[in-house]
């Protein structure tokens, strides 16, 4: 006999998220065509709020503000170089299912002798604003 069992979380204006599986005898949890899709999803934290060199001077430390709870894996991608100029995109895997839905704290960091040569300035951007570092100091 199977049954299915419905889990939603509702805001003012509609549904935030919503889950479902269906659980047999045997077969245990599984996963909606909704829940596959968005398992894996890497996308921009919502916004950056500083930008760091370490005291030891080899790592570049991006804390930030992401959505809800429950992202992982945050980290840096290079989106360009510009003359001495390096952009980046701070991204983490987004969360799937239900979350706390309040603002948390994501951090991460990059080694300085990964940044391009050139670069005398870095630049990460979330979804909403730009923080920059100047390395020459």
């Amino acid at each position: 006999m199977m049954k299915t069992i419905l889990f939603s979380l509702l805001v003012v204006g509609g549904c935030l998220g919503c889950a479902r599986a269906d659980i047999g005898s045997g077969s245990g949890l599984e996963e909606n065509n909704m829940m596959r899709a968005e398992r894996d999803t890497i996308r921009a934290i919502l916004e950056v709020v500083e930008l760091t060199l370490s005291e030891d001077g080899e790592r570049i430390i991006a804390r930030g503000l992401a959505r809800t709870g429950g992202w992982t894996e945050p980290r840096l991608v290079l989106v360009e170089q510009s003359g001495d100029v390096s952009r980046y995109r701070f991204v983490a895997l987004a969360p799937t299912g239900l979350v706390t839905q309040a603002l948390e704290r994501i951090e991460a960091e990059i080694s300085t002798d990964a940044l391009p040569e050139a670069t005398t300035r870095i630049e990460v951007a979330g979804e909403r604003g730009v923080v920059a570092l100047d390395l020459r100091q």
